[in-house]
C-alpha cells in the first residue's frame, strides 16, 4: 500500500466478501476530506422506512441505520456513478 491509497474497508471480513459475491456496491465516505460532501440535512428529513420493515429492531441501531427510498429525496430518480479503481463515486440527481 502507498499514502494515497485508502485501504479497503473490506480487508479481512468475510461479511464485506458476501457483499461482493452479491454484486452489492459499497463503499466508505471520508466528509472531513476536500472535495466530499454529504448532505445529511437532506437524508435525515426522508422518512425512515427501517421500523416499518423490522418493527422489533434494536433500538441502539435506529441512529446509525437507516432505510430511505431514493423517489421520496428525488421524485425524478438518482443517479449512481462508482469507479471502484479510482475510488470515486458520485450520486446525483437525474
Amino acid at each position: 500500500m502507498h499514502a494515497a491509497l485508502t485501504p479497503d474497508i473490506s480487508l479481512g471480513t468475510h461479511f464485506f466478501g458476501e457483499l461482493v459475491e452479491m454484486n452489492m456496491l459499497y463503499f466508505a465516505l471520508f466528509p472531513e476530506r476536500p472535495g466530499n460532501r454529504f448532505d445529511t440535512a437532506r437524508l435525515a428529513s426522508c422518512e425512515d422506512r427501517l421500523p416499518e420493515l423490522v418493527p422489533d429492531l434494536a433500538p441502539a441501531v435506529r441512529p446509525v441505520l437507516r432505510l430511505l427510498r431514493a423517489d421520496r429525496l428525488e421524485p425524478e430518480g438518482l443517479w449512481l456513478v462508482a469507479d471502484a479503481p479510482e475510488q470515486r463515486v458520485i450520486v446525483g440527481r437525474r
